[in-house]
C-alpha cells in the first residue's frame, strides 16, 4: 500500500492501518523475544512514518494530501520536498520491515 500512494490522494485507510500498527506492542504480546523484537521494530518505523506524514499532509476531503494549500516561498517549497523525500525513504523502511517480519511469519 505504502509504494501505491499517489502523494496528492492518499486513502484514510492506510494511514489508519499504520497507526494501529504504531500500537502494536500494546496491543499484543509477543509469545517469544524473535516475535517481540519484530512487533517493536515494526512499531517504531510505523510511528517514525506517521510522524513524518503528518507534517507534510494535510486533510482533503476523504484523502489526505502532501500538497502544499497555498504559494510559499522556494525556501519553504524546498524544505517540504525535503521532508516529502524523508517520507518516502521512511516508507520503504517500513515496507522492508514488513517483508522482513513476512519472511519470519512464513517460516513457520
Amino acid at each position: 500500500m505504502l509504494g501505491s500512494f499517489f502523494p496528492y490522494q492518499i486513502p484514510q485507510e492506510p494511514v489508519r492501518l499504520i497507526t494501529e500498527l504504531s500500537k502494536l506492542p500494546m496491543t499484543r504480546t509477543a509469545h517469544e523475544p524473535e516475535l517481540e523484537q519484530h512487533l517493536r521494530t515494526l512499531a517504531e518505523a510505523a510511528q517514525l512514518w506517521l510522524f513524518k506524514f503528518l507534517q507534510v499532509s494535510s486533510t482533503d476531503g476523504e484523502y489526505y494530501s502532501t500538497r502544499l494549500t497555498h504559494h510559499v516561498p522556494e525556501d519553504i517549497y524546498n524544505q517540504h520536498s525535503a521532508m516529502t523525500d524523508e517520507l518516502d525513504d521512511t516508507g520503504l523502511d517500513l515496507h522492508s520491515k514488513l517483508l522482513a517480519y513476512q519472511k519470519y511469519y512464513a517460516s513457520f
